[in-house]
């Protein structure tokens, strides 16, 4: 199924329940949910903010944990009502990492590893066959209104070959999206993270949502 996720990243703060509401009336499932903790990426982000408006809303978030101990952070968001916990492969070795994909699962959450556009999911291909979600970063991790990093095509070129042999695969992109963006990779992505332009746009986004919905 192809989404639209919008990246809580980006929420206005002071209108945020408002917002969230809206996002259920677009009938979205998933929203975005990045944690960071200040030191896999400089910035810190979300924690537990939002979480129990999202419950109260029906709204399932996906946790993209951008933290340097991955295993630590799981335990914290196990009980969230999350759809999915994505944590970054640069953290630790394949190994660990086939582990913390287990662990998720063993909760009831798809599970799901993430790259920076730096880094060339080559290194990674062994992983993707034991993951449900890959998220292809095509912006740094840490800040949100970033410009798209064109590099990203080569993990995402990576991510649809191996989903020729593991059809489930869900490949996820998050970064720099708009419906430029959208209109261009929709045949290669699954899931479109989004956070600026969506929020910037929501008042309008019923229009985009109706169109994207054509788009098959």
């Amino acid at each position: 199924m192809k989404l639209i996720e919008p990246s809580l990243l980006s929420i206005n703060k002071e209108k945020a329940f408002d917002q969230l509401k809206m996002v259920k009336a677009f009938k979205l499932p998933y929203v975005h949910y990045d944690v960071m903790d200040g030191k896999f990426v400089p910035p810190t982000a979300l924690t537990t903010e939002y979480l129990k408006d999202l419950q109260m809303l029906g709204i399932k978030p996906n946790i993209h944990l951008m933290v340097a101990n991955p295993d630590e952070w799981i335990e914290k968001y196990k009980d969230c009502n999350a759809n999915s916990i994505t944590f970054h492969a640069e953290s630790q070795s394949i190994e660990e990492s086939k582990v913390l994909l287990d662990k998720i699962r063993s909760y009831g959450m798809l599970a799901g590893f993430s790259v920076k556009p730096s880094t060339d999911l080559n290194q990674y291909k062994e992983l993707l066959q034991h993951t449900d979600i890959i998220l292809i970063m095509s912006v740094e991790p840490g800040w949100a209104g970033q410009g798209f990093i064109e590099k990203a095509l080569d993990n995402l070129a990576i991510a649809n070959e191996a989903k020729k042999a593991k059809h489930n695969l869900i490949i996820q992109i998050d970064g720099g999206i708009n419906y430029e963006y959208i209109r261009k990779l929709y045949n290669q992505v699954d899931w479109f993270v989004t956070g600026s332009w969506f929020f910037k746009n929501i008042d309008h986004m019923g229009q985009y949502l109706d169109e994207f919905r054509k788009l098959n």
